[in-house]
């Protein structure tokens, strides 16, 4: 589940004692575009914007909320916060680069090959490469941003 740094609880406390409108506590969102490509975030939430079958994680009067069929996508990840010359804010850390039901496969072979073969050469470019889907033992489709 779910870990938070000692330093993100500070921060989140704070960020819930200096919030205008009354907030029950905060939720943690996995957006899930495939299974080797989720985006992190976390909102405010009220009574409004929690579900009954939300998981719920309390530390200490600190309330965070997962949605039930998320919680999967948390699993050995760590809420942390960083403060530095660049800025500061909230980062999700030890992200599983392949779900844990794609360990072993065809996946994390490919998973291990773009990212240390191939994002290395092509980060100084702007871009990556990201593994979006694999279907029995065919790689269907891999992913290329730039910025540029």
């Amino acid at each position: 589940m779910l870990k938070i740094s000692e330093l993100a609880q500070t921060k989140i406390k704070e960020a819930l004692d200096n919030y205008k409108k009354p907030v029950v506590g905060i939720k943690a969102v996995a957006q899930v575009r495939s299974p080797f490509q989720i985006s992190y975030g976390l909102a405010f939430v009220d009574d409004n914007n929690v579900n009954k079958s939300d998981k719920i994680l309390e530390i200490g009067e600190i309330k965070i909320y997962i949605e039930n069929d998320q919680t999967e996508y948390f699993d050995g990840v760590t809420l942390d916060f960083e403060d530095g010359l660049a800025g500061s804010g909230f980062k999700f850390i030890n992200l599983p680069r392949v779900p844990k039901k794609y360990q072993g496969t065809i996946a994390e072979k490919v998973v291990k090959v773009i990212d240390e073969e191939i994002n290395p050469g092509i980060a100084s470019h702007g871009g990556y490469v990201s593994l979006v889907d694999v279907k029995g033992n065919d790689i269907k489709n891999t992913f290329l941003l730039s910025e540029n």
